[in-house]
């Protein structure tokens, strides 16, 4: 799966319930971030977050956000927030949609970022973002 099929097919769940979700089947009362993820872009289902790190940080794609970081992530990476600021936990996981420069907010997709629960596009400060990489390089990166 390419990068775009992934995005294109997250964005076709903008309009649904969480009851549509396939990814939630069984499971209807799960925080569904990390299993979206997972699902939208053909990896393992993995239900957590810090998982999803630590497969960045086994495939050397793992850049760790911090004060004086000036890298930034790129369209399609998987980005991992901390709403404390702190560059630390794991609380939620999205797939980047854009950064711009101008205003350091990162523009992402992901499931389960809104109160309705539903699939939502947002834009954060990048002071909330843990760090990003590519979770599924295998099927990501090579477009396999």
């Amino acid at each position: 799966m390419k990068i775009e099929t992934a995005i294109k097919k997250f964005k076709s769940y903008l309009p649904k319930l969480r009851t549509e979700y396939e990814w939630l089947k069984g499971r209807p009362y799960m925080a569904d971030c990390a299993s979206g993820y997972s699902y939208i872009t053909g990896g393992d289902d993995v239900i957590n977050c810090s998982t999803h790190k630590q497969h960045m940080v086994n495939n050397k794609t793992w850049i760790q956000n911090s004060p004086t970081q000036t890298k930034r992530p790129v369209r399609g990476n998987a980005i991992i927030f901390d709403w404390q600021g702190r560059y630390q936990d794991t609380a939620h996981i999205g797939l980047v949609l854009s950064y711009d420069k101008k205003t350091d907010e990162v523009e992402y997709i992901s499931a389960n970022s809104a109160p309705d629960g539903r699939v939502h596009i947002k834009q954060v400060g990048f002071r909330v973002v843990t760090g990003w990489g590519w979770v599924n390089l295998e099927l990501i990166v090579t477009g396999k």
